[in-house]
């Protein structure tokens, strides 16, 4: 029976190690998962975007090459791209730092917090 105390008990440190840092394991997943979905959409929005005819046109008779319509189009993408980059990393930023202050607010005591807030 030992060899199986044992194996319960490390069941039971697992499972509490797992709910101390289920928060954390939420905002990996849920950074993940927002990565994941960006990348679908700058693949299947973005990727393929071009500038409408009438635009290229425009600009081709301004006198631009086709080159420069097509550097600009890649331009836009990147810019797109760079957009979204930056909000994820701006909504990773505030997610950690919310959880960051609930963890510390949750574990100073309370005589402590009501101090700090006055």
């Amino acid at each position: 029976m030992g060899i199986i105390d044992d194996i319960i008990n490390k069941i039971k440190v697992l499972v509490s190690d797992l709910k101390k840092n289920f928060e954390l394991l939420v905002i990996i997943s849920v950074m993940w998962l927002l990565a994941l979905i960006g990348i679908l959409f700058l693949k299947v929005y973005v990727g393929p975007l071009k500038p409408l005819p009438s635009f290229e046109a425009f600009l081709i008779s301004l006198g631009f090459s086709q080159t420069f319509v097509d550097l600009l189009n890649g331009m836009v993408q990147v810019f797109i791209a760079a957009i979204y980059g930056l909000l994820w990393l701006y909504l990773g930023h505030r997610i950690v730092r919310l959880y960051f202050w609930r963890t510390i607010k949750k574990n100073t005591p309370p005589a402590e917090n009501k101090n700090k807030t006055e």
